[in-house]
């Protein structure tokens, strides 16, 4: 469930309850007039579902969700960190970027078995979204050294694609911290971790770091 509480008095105004949702991750607030009054907020949950609430209206009871982003199998692709929104001139809407992937239990120390992760920008507005609605960009690495160098495609994101999507290289590697974000410049900063396994003798992580533009 989604909770919009009272900061000052710690009533409860409003609770989202999502059937068939598990684990929501912390949301993120949107905000469309630069008024400084959130209009809506987008979470996703373990499920690999992202969600918007819409708050816009002044009576509380008028207030409604609906899934932004679907993914082909529940839990393959958890979403446990909260998205991070950015202007999407194509559109004049907002886009929606979070990464896939948890670290919250032993288990998730394996990299063995685990499906691919992914870092989605999904356009907020419109009707739900499936991987089939994106554009898939590709990650390509290159050795420099002790070094890896990332490059990426710049494949065009119609207005009538959904987003975009990049797949993580590495077997084990994930998203589970919200992205920063150089606003002015439409840049996201993603960093990601890949565990060394559950070896209690190689214990540690490591990890990547991409700085993509966004939109």
């Amino acid at each position: 469930s989604l909770f919009v509480i009272d900061a000052e008095t710690g009533t409860l105004i409003r609770e989202f309850n999502l059937p068939g949702s598990t684990g929501l991750a912390s949301p993120t607030m949107g905000d469309y007039d630069d008024d400084f009054i959130d209009e809506f907020a987008v979470a996703g949950d373990l499920n690999g579902n992202l969600w918007r609430f819409d708050l816009s209206s002044t009576d509380s009871t008028s207030w409604s969700v609906r899934k932004v982003f679907q993914p082909a199998t529940d839990f393959e692709q958890p979403i446990t960190s909260a998205p991070r929104l950015f202007a999407d001139p194509a559109t004049g809407g907002l886009i929606a970027l979070f990464g896939t992937g948890k670290y919250l239990e032993p288990i998730d120390r394996t990299n063995i078995g685990l499906p691919t992760q992914t870092l989605y920008a999904v356009r907020e507005q419109g009707a739900v979204k499936s991987r089939a609605d994106l554009v898939e960009q590709t990650l390509t690495s290159t050795a420099v050294g002790s070094t890896t160098i990332f490059e990426v495609t710049d494949n065009a994101v119609p207005t009538s694609a959904g987003g975009w999507y990049i797949d993580f290289l590495e077997q084990g590697e994930r998203d589970v911290t919200s992205a920063g974000a150089l606003f002015s410049l439409g840049v996201a900063i993603v960093s990601t971790i890949i565990p060394n396994g559950d070896d209690p003798c190689q214990p540690g992580l490591r990890g990547n770091v991409y700085v993509l533009n966004a939109p």
